[in-house]
């Protein structure tokens, strides 16, 4: 395809074109934006009454430039919409977008809420959706339980992803913990199971230690 400035733009001003397709729940989908002409960036999302809700994005992925590359996994059957876009405004010029099944999901690791413990990322570790090195973890949770999930590492800059059970996002965080670690904090909305994702913010290896723990819900705000 081509980015022209004739295309639709979208709510920064970048030009975009955007493809449809179908996939399955808990289907896995691998997309790969190239261009010689911009840096591309890649977003996935639903048409949701008339208008884009983004569900991911990636502008570079490992390994490849500044090309961008997304895995996906699909949270329920239905249509979903990939806009092919670049990082900045004004941008043209031809790109190659591929659609093909993505890899496996890494396996889950049990881990549970209260517990610490060391792990490494390197070449033989699974691939998280933007292609570098990750470990996914497991842990259960109940409705209305706050959860502080941290990730230090001092080879990496350390990144954090919180999912549902279907793979769902529910938060990232880069460098909550500060000196490049990450934490976040999230309360859980449902009993059941949750996905942890300790990875770099781009494609980084070493040595970690990954802790969750619960902690007290915030304050009641004072009149």
């Amino acid at each position: 395809g081509r980015l022209t400035s004739g295309d639709a733009e979208d709510e920064d001003g970048n030009a975009f074109d955007a493809y449809a397709f179908r996939a399955g729940a808990g289907e896995r989908v691998a997309i790969l934006l190239e261009s010689d002409d911009f840096d591309p960036v890649v977003r996935i999302g639903r048409m949701v009454g008339g208008s884009f809700v983004q569900l991911a994005q990636n502008d570079d992925g490992a390994g490849k430039g500044l090309n961008a590359y997304l895995v996906f996994t699909a949270p329920q059957a239905s249509e979903y919409v990939i806009q092919a876009a670049s990082v900045g405004s004004g941008a043209e010029g031809g790109y190659r977008l591929s659609l093909e099944q993505g890899p496996p999901a890494p396996a889950a690791q049990p881990i549970t809420i209260g517990e610490e413990v060391e792990g490494r990322l390197s070449a033989d570790s699974a691939q998280s959706d933007s292609g570098g090195p990750a470990d996914l973890y497991r842990f259960t949770g109940r409705a209305g339980e706050r959860v502080a999930v941290s990730l230090n590492a001092d080879n990496f800059d350390s990144y954090l992803e919180l999912f549902d059970a279907n793979h769902n996002s529910l938060a990232t965080d880069d460098d909550g913990g500060g000196e490049l670690n990450a934490r976040l904090t999230y309360t859980l909305p449902d009993d059941g199971d949750y996905l942890v994702e300790a990875r770099a913010f781009s494609d980084g290896e070493g040595a970690y230690t990954l802790k969750v723990e619960e902690v007290a819900p915030p304050p009641p705000p004072t009149a």
